[in-house]
């Protein structure tokens, strides 16, 4: 019940039911998989990387006491939280190896012979796209990351998660660039992004980071000097908050 509903109140901004919960199950109960990828989501979030790998290694070494119905989800999950820390650790070559196990994992939910399809949440697969996405940047797989990153803004809109709209916004303005396509195409998506992060109070979250930084850089472009270097300095702000 709590794997199937933590990324539900990552999502809702209930950060501290979410620290009650875990803090409620008894130490050993840290054993079981599911529970162990929670503890390592909400490590990551706090910035305790090492604490995070510590508890996906945990998980993957009792893996083998999924239930066989839960083991789809299960690898979803630990592809993706792996993903997820690799990420904000700026390990390159994990995140690459995890992109891999990422996009497996949502290729059998997403085959309707398994009958999976309607039992990954909207959240779940959206942002297990996101950082599909983010991966696929970092590859220069710019075409695939757009690809992964506007389907993660449907779901995203669909489900009304402003939050996981704002990385999408801000990433696809960067896929943009890559592929080599004018800043008049990839301004306009960081400027969806600011202007959500704005009217949600997120301008000085990491959330925001993104959308400022390639928004800002595009800005200079277009010899918009004092206006990129204001949204340079926000991004810094924002990733200065980030840090652990």
């Amino acid at each position: 019940l709590f794997a199937d509903n933590e990324l539900r109140l990552i999502l809702d901004g209930r950060g501290a039911t979410l620290e009650a919960l875990l803090a409620a199950f008894p130490p050993e109960a840290a054993a079981d998989p599911e529970l162990a990828l929670a503890h390592a989501n909400a490590r990551a979030l706090d910035g305790l990387l090492d604490d995070a790998g510590a508890y996906i290694a945990a998980a993957e070494e009792s893996a083998e006491t999924v239930p066989d119905d839960r083991r789809w989800f299960f690898e979803l999950r630990l592809a993706a939280i792996t993903l997820f820390v690799a990420r904000q650790g700026s390990d390159v070559s994990t995140a690459l190896d995890q992109a891999g196990a990422v996009e497996a994992a949502l290729a059998a939910v997403s085959d309707p012979r398994a009958g999976r399809e309607r039992s990954l949440s909207n959240d779940d697969r959206a942002v297990a796209l996101v950082n599909l996405g983010i991966a696929e940047l970092w590859s220069l797989r710019a075409g695939d990351a757009q690809r992964d990153l506007e389907h993660a803004l449907e779901l995203a809109r669909r489900g009304g998660r402003p939050y996981v709209e704002i990385v999408c916004l801000g990433h696809l303005a960067l896929a943009v660039v890559l592929s080599g396509r004018p800043a008049t195409e990839a301004l306009p998506l960081a400027e969806q992004a600011v202007a959500l992060a704005e009217a949600h109070g997120w301008t000085g979250d990491p959330v925001a980071a993104a959308a400022f930084a390639v928004g800002g850089n595009l800005l200079v472009r277009q010899g918009r000097l004092e206006d990129g270097e204001r949204w340079l300095e926000r991004a810094e702000r924002a990733l200065a908050r980030g840090e652990p």
